[in-house]
């Protein structure tokens, strides 16, 4: 139909495509974990196994540990569904009435998952940050007005917004 497509956020044979680097983001901030905050042990709470975006930033995460001479097991990779009470459930299965020893951070894959972990934990009478770190990604504003604000990784969404436009309009 010569009508001009750009994809945002997935690779679509045949298009052009805008997409974020989720392995440089994670990495950077699994790096600022461990090297600010002496984050040694951490669990990752990732969206679906078969997710591409969680998938990628689990990998980054590991790696920085690795790369730091920690290690990260896959006992410490949790699936969540990008869902709020499966979020919930493991925060206080897990952790409730100090059944396990809570981690130095928690890594979720985006920042809903990332409040929700932090309502579970103070719910639960943890405190974030001084008890455990959590961190997100996407940086949306509510993590930033959120008390305590979600550490995150800036996806800058207007910014490849506007390169689908150009390209698009090109």
């Amino acid at each position: 139909a010569n009508i001009p497509v750009v994809v945002q956020g997935i690779e679509v044979e045949s298009t052009t495509g805008v997409t974020v680097d989720n392995y440089v983001g994670m990495k950077a901030l699994g790096n600022h974990l461990i090297e600010e905050h002496n984050v040694k042990d951490c669990v990752f709470i990732g969206g679906t196994s078969d997710n591409n975006d969680s998938n990628m930033r689990l990998h980054a995460l590991c790696d920085a540990l690795t790369d730091h001479g920690y290690e990260f097991d896959d006992k410490n990779i949790v699936y969540a569904n990008w869902e709020r009470n499966l979020v919930e459930s493991y925060i206080i299965e897990t952790y409730g009435k100090r059944k396990e020893k809570l981690p130095d951070a928690i890594v979720c894959a985006n920042d809903p998952m990332a409040l929700y972990a932090i309502l579970s934990l103070e719910s639960i009478g943890y405190k974030v940050p001084s008890d455990v770190v959590v961190s997100g990604f996407d940086n949306l504003n509510i993590g930033r007005i959120f008390n305590p604000s979600v550490a995150s990784v800036v996806q800058r969404y207007r910014e490849q917004g506007k390169i689908c436009a150009d390209h698009a309009l090109a």
